[in-house]
């Protein structure tokens, strides 16, 4: 996955066939606020990633394209 390298911290994960990055907010509330500035975007892209909140305020986020069970282009966007 040669894209994936221009992508700062991201990397492919592939067990899963999926991209993946894991993020630390401030607190609670921004990665809470986060989480739903991702669910627009994604609601708007018809497009959904797995999110994962867990320690109050770390985000994991993880790219794949169920139906093809593969990272496809469209993950990159």
């Amino acid at each position: 996955m040669r894209r994936v390298k221009r992508l700062p911290g991201w990397r492919y994960v592939r067990k899963q066939k999926a991209l993946r990055a894991d993020f630390q907010a401030k607190d609670f509330s921004a990665a809470v606020r986060a989480i739903q500035k991702i669910a627009r975007i994604a609601e708007k892209m018809g497009h959904h990633p797995d999110l994962h909140l867990t320690r109050y305020r770390r985000l994991r986020v993880v790219l794949t394209t169920h139906s093809a069970g593969a990272v496809t282009p469209r993950d990159f966007i």
